[in-house]
This record gives structure tokens, sequence and C-alpha cells, in this order.
């Protein structure tokens, strides 16, 4: 390959640099990239998420609780009155 002369667009420092892998990570400013603070954003968001879904689900596991100990107390009833 033939050298072309001339200036090159950027220093040795500054290619070196678009080279580091951290600086990389940190540059990618993106919803959903890797840099740490959107990760900790999204780690956030996942944690209010699954706070909410435990909290239904404890609503919910009391709800077919509290029908089950109906039901029992209805076939109970049902069994008394058939003797």
């Amino acid at each position: 390959m033939k050298d072309q002369g001339g200036e090159l667009p950027m220093s040795e420092q500054e290619f070196r640099s678009t080279l580091d892998p951290v600086a990389i990570v940190n540059n990618r400013a993106t919803t959903g990239g890797p840099q740490p603070a959107e990760m900790e954003r999204m780690v956030k968001g996942a944690q209010l998420s699954l706070s909410q879904q435990e909290g239904w689900i404890k609503e919910r596991r009391g709800r077919i609780d509290a029908a089950l100990t109906r039901l029992d107390s209805d076939f109970k009833q049902l069994l008394n009155a058939a003797r």
C-alpha cells in the first residue's frame, strides 16, 4: 500500500483512545446501552417491576387462600347437613 502522505484526521493519541473498551462503553449513550448510568436505570426499573409483581402475587395468593378456606368450610357444612 502506498503512503498517501498528508495529515491524518486525528492524532495517534485520539486514535488509541477510540480503541479503549471502557471509553467505548461509556460513550455508547443509548437507551438500553451498556454505560453504567443506563445499566443502573434499567436495574432500578427491573427491581420496581419485580416488587410490583411480588405484591400482585401476594394479593392473589391471599385471595386464593381465603377462597380455599371458604370452600373447606362450605364442604364441612354440607357433610354435616347430609348426616
